[in-house]
């Protein structure tokens, strides 16, 4: 009997779980992503931690700027980068990144983040 409970729990924890209308928690200090039970752990101090950083910061469904992102990510205004393609490139595949790493760990097959003309937008 324990051993079919802990298989259902098993079960259910790789249940893919949808995003929409769930809470979803950003610890800072620790870099995790929390939703219900069910955490995402972000290399602290690097780009993903950076990104998640700036997009909790505000609401979902509020665009930010690449620019603004980048800025959290190097310590430099983008104005001061001699290739700017590049820099927005570093912000990009952070956003892939830490969608990525959110399907893994979370288990879902939805995008935490979207990315359109250089805007940021956590969608939820």
């Amino acid at each position: 009997r324990t051993k079919v409970i802990v298989e259902r729990k098993k079960e259910e924890a790789q249940r893919p779980i949808s995003l929409k209308g769930q809470i979803i928690e950003f610890d800072d200090e620790k870099g995790l992503i929390r939703i219900g039970d069910r955490v995402c752990k972000l290399p602290l101090h690097k780009h993903e931690h950076s990104l998640s950083r700036v997009v909790f910061r505000v609401g979902p469904h509020i665009p930010i700027q690449s620019a603004d992102v980048y800025e959290e990510m190097s310590g430099n205004s983008i104005d001061k980068v001699r290739d700017k393609g590049k820099a927005l490139k570093v912000v990009e595949d952070a956003v892939s990144r830490l969608n990525f790493r959110m399907k893994k760990e979370i288990g879902t097959k939805a995008n935490l983040l979207a990315r359109e003309n250089k805007l940021i937008t956590r969608i939820y």
